[in-house]
């Protein structure tokens, strides 16, 4: 079984979702939930998972190498949060449920 580690979820998150991010599209942050859970579903092959799920624009996204690289880079260096993170602020989830901000600065 592979594991839904932060390791292999939050740089995803963090590429489709970190404002900022150097990506040509915008996503729709409050789609984070049903990202999650396709992701969950088969997180060795991502891309796949997130077009199975109809996904479309999020797979093109996870498909980009040099914007998951730059993603790990910001999570490596502990500039930002996703929600996989075991820091990410619970109450956040707890109180906003999907209107939480999947990715954020730190």
């Amino acid at each position: 079984m592979v594991p839904t580690s932060i390791d292999s979820l939050a740089p995803i998150l963090a590429a489709l979702y970190l404002r900022g991010a150097p990506r040509e599209t915008g996503l729709l942050a409050s789609r984070w939930p049903i990202v999650l859970r396709a992701l969950r579903t088969h997180p060795e092959r991502p891309s796949a998972a997130l077009r199975d799920a109809g996904l479309w624009m999020e797979s093109v996204v996870a498909e980009d190498a040099g914007l998951l690289r730059w993603a790990e880079r910001q999570i490596a260096g502990s500039l930002c949060l996703t929600v996989v993170d075991p820091e990410y602020p619970a109450r956040w989830l707890s109180v906003l449920g999907h209107r939480a901000p999947p990715a954020v600065w730190v």
